[in-house]
């Protein structure tokens, strides 16, 4: 009897090691290679596109980034597609948050592809850094900008900067996408969407995507990038406007091939794992 329990618990880790590695050799071949798949663009990454499509340029866009290091696989990509549109369609923007790793990371990229682009610090973006999450902020951002924030990430005064000229409050902000593992939409649509108008976006984390529909429904928010799957399909839509002009660090459309291809392995094992069960207990039956 235990040399049987032990044949099936070998058997068991050796059909454990196979799917393992047919799993990992799946996705590391579609993130390595161009290989595409069927994929559709939701309405709300459209919603938000089409947004930043229409700014005005003598407004500001606000890309407020709160995430960190731990949410890097989805955010990063959310933030590297926002920020080379915003670059290629001709729209300003500030890069702004409450915790300081956010606007750093965000800076970095903003630099990289400023410099593939021609784009000028002070003129096309500026990264006004970090401020504390509290009201007093808050009303103060949504009323006197130049008087809440006062210095760019560097120290350096804003008023020296010709992209932040007429730009007093919350009025004159065409735009703001919260980029973001937390649950702070919500302080945005309070207190600047419905209290000044300004429009919404929100690109949070995949777990986070499903509290916000609500939102999308009222059309408190313009659009949303939910996660890797948001940030490929963002992509797409920048693939058909502006192919040739399209850099990634971590190419999103790549990283949701990975993923697609790793649930259709897994429903693919689903379905082989309960014929096999079924199969085998007819059998039983037949033979008793």
């Amino acid at each position: 009897m235990a040399e049987i329990v032990d044949e099936r618990v070998a058997s068991h880790r050796r059909q454990s090691r196979i799917i393992y590695a047919l799993l990992a050799g799946l996705m590391v071949l579609f993130l390595l290679f161009e290989l595409r798949l069927p994929f559709i663009v939701g309405p709300q990454s459209r919603g938000l596109f089409e947004t930043v499509e229409k700014l005005p340029e003598d407004k500001l866009a606000l890309l407020i980034l709160n995430w960190a290091p731990g949410t890097y696989g989805e955010n990063y990509p959310q933030t590297e597609a926002l920020i080379q549109h915003f670059f290629l369609a001709g729209k300003p923007f500030a890069i702004f948050g409450v915790d300081p790793v956010g606007p750093t990371l965000g800076h970095e990229i903003a630099e990289r592809h400023a410099a593939r682009l021609g784009k000028q610090y002070g003129v096309d973006w500026v990264t006004w850094g970090y401020r504390t999450l509290q009201l007093p902020m808050i009303l103060g951002l949504k009323r006197d900008i130049p008087g809440t924030i006062q210095r760019d990430y560097q120290g350096r005064s804003l008023e020296q900067f010709p992209i932040m000229r007429g730009i007093r409050s919350a009025r004159d902000l065409s735009l703001i996408v919260d980029v973001t593992p937390s649950a702070t939409v919500e302080i945005w649509i309070q207190y600047f969407h419905g209290a000044v108008g300004t429009p919404v976006g929100y690109a949070p984390t995949a777990v986070m995507a499903p509290e916000a529909y609500p939102y999308l429904q009222s059309k408190q928010l313009v659009g949303m990038l939910a996660g890797i799957k948001g940030a490929a399909e963002y992509a797409a839509l920048l693939d058909e406007h502006y192919e040739e002009e399209l850099t990634w660090k971590y190419p999103p459309m790549r990283a949701m091939n990975a993923i697609s291809i790793a649930h259709v392995l897994i429903v693919a094992l689903i379905i082989l794992g309960n014929y096999q069960y079924f199969t085998r207990h007819r059998r039983r039956r037949e033979q008793s």
